[in-house]
């Protein structure tokens, strides 16, 4: 496991003291404007587990579980109308998580609440257009634990393309699987540590911070010593996080139909913004975070969570 410079970890850790004082005095919004950024009007899209943003195209992905042999990801404009979806020959009843590399979907059908599965699946699909509907053919890598099947909801992407999987359930943790995938056998997870109970989702945030949510709460994660540098509460319904298409916040949808996502327009007494490269290379992501404090802000009803993290850069899983 890399490590962590005393340094970089000093600064992380600064910026999570000022984090958890922050935290436990403000969770509301009186010192932030929420601004909508997507009301989703699809009646197609009801519950959905699987939320990434896609910079390349300026698309939020979204995923949902289906026993039908067809599985379909809608691409959600910032205008809340769906502008393609891409389907593949999967029946994916357990489709938890969804991430977005090298233009290419990742659906994780990982979910298996009863621990029967002896291998859970991810799909590789690559989008090189968009088009108001197609079916894409599609890569499979069957993903197995050493000791026997674990439920699972979260899958992220490193920068080098490598997955990540964190499961819930009796001694949650977070496997990495290896790299290359081979689709030719079951590729076989190695815990890299434990997990917070109850994770729905993550979002790798930058080669050293990962972000985790679950029902109740959103957890920031040193990606080295995997211990928790901060957390905060979500008060909404739903499972899915990823970042907003500027790359300052974090979004968390909620269920239902017409879900709403939202941002949060940053106070004036915030920090000018910089400019950092993501994981993926794929577009510079701006933040507004500069080493003074994480903001969580819950937006009441069917809404979303946002949340703004000081001294730290985002770039996209």
């Amino acid at each position: 496991m890399p490590v962590t410079s005393p340094i970089r970890s000093k600064a992380r850790w600064g910026a999570a003291v000022a984090a958890l004082a922050l935290l436990g005095s403000a969770v509301v919004p009186s010192a932030l404007a929420d601004e909508p950024l997507v009301s989703l009007s699809d009646p197609a899209i009801v519950d959905p587990t699987g939320l990434t943003r896609d910079s390349e195209h300026q698309l939020y992905w979204l995923v949902q579980p289906t026993a039908e042999p067809v599985t379909w990801v809608y691409a959600v404009g910032v205008d809340g109308a769906t502008k393609a979806r891409v389907g593949f020959n999967a029946a994916c009843p357990g489709a938890a998580a969804l991430a977005w590399y090298g233009s290419s979907l990742y659906v994780a059908d990982i979910a298996d609440l009863t621990r029967s599965r002896e291998s859970v699946t991810v799909y590789g699909l690559p989008v090189h257009s968009l088009e108001p509907e197609q079916q894409l053919p599609h890569s499979a890598w069957s993903l197995t634990y050493p000791d026997g099947p674990r439920d699972a909801a979260a899958l992220m992407v490193d920068g080098d393309g490598r997955l990540a999987v964190v499961t819930t359930g009796p001694d949650p943790a977070i496997w990495q699987a290896p790299l290359p995938l081979d689709p030719s056998r079951p590729n076989q997870l190695t815990r890299l540590a434990e997990a917070p109970p109850g994770v729905t989702d993550a979002y790798q945030l930058s080669e050293d911070l990962i972000a985790l949510r679950s029902a109740s709460q959103v957890y920031l994660i040193d990606r080295h010593s995997f211990e928790t540098v901060a957390q905060g509460p979500v008060e909404t319904l739903g499972q899915t996080l990823s970042l907003s298409l500027d790359g300052t916040l974090l979004v968390v949808a909620g269920s239902g139909p017409r879900t709403p996502l939202a941002t949060l327009v940053p106070p004036s007494t915030m920090p000018g913004q910089e400019t950092v490269e993501p994981l993926d290379q794929d577009q510079p992501v701006t933040s507004w975070w500069s080493g003074r404090a994480i903001m969580v802000v819950t937006l009441v009803g069917a809404g979303l969570l946002a949340l703004g993290a000081g001294g730290l850069a985002f770039a996209r899983r």
